[in-house]
């Protein structure tokens, strides 16, 4: 029988809280929002801060299995990198570029960080297509049933 020995995942457990933070922060911003306009943001906070603190207290503990792996992956840490950079850009780029073509070029760009795979144009042409998807639903969801208007 293995016995396996609990590593503390500090980084991650940093990092999470981290991101508790940034949710806390989102939810403290709801209150100038209306009632009906707070709505998704209250949502998606919650369960922001729900899951980063079970995470941050996971690694914690030591008892994430996925540990061992993660922490002898140089992909692992470019793509966190890569990713955390994808989302600033993201959100700085709303404002000039807008809502449809920064959240589509993001999509795209964030299904190859997560994919690993080398680029084809198959797969390119793939993830385009669902990212067109997936962003045209969102603004309209956002636009029509929401009355949340997007940049």
């Amino acid at each position: 029988m293995e016995v396996r020995s609990r590593q503390i995942d500090l980084p991650t457990a940093i990092a999470s809280f981290v991101i508790a933070g940034v949710a806390v922060a989102a939810l403290w911003l709801t209150r100038e929002f209306s009632a009906f306009g707070s709505i998704f943001p209250i949502v998606v906070g919650s369960v922001l801060l729900l899951t980063s603190l079970a995470i941050g207290v996971r690694c914690l503990l030591g008892s994430n299995p996925s540990v061992e792996r993660a922490v002898h992956s140089r992909a692992g840490l470019r793509n966190s990198i890569l990713l955390i950079a994808l989302l600033v850009l993201w959100a700085i780029s709303l404002e000039s570029v807008g809502f449809i073509v920064s959240s589509w070029i993001s999509f795209v760009m964030l299904a190859f960080i997560a994919d690993n795979e080398p680029f084809t144009w198959r797969r390119g042409l793939l993830y385009a297509i669902a990212a067109g998807v997936v962003v045209g639903g969102l603004y309209l969801l956002f636009q029509g049933l929401l009355n949340v208007r997007l940049p």
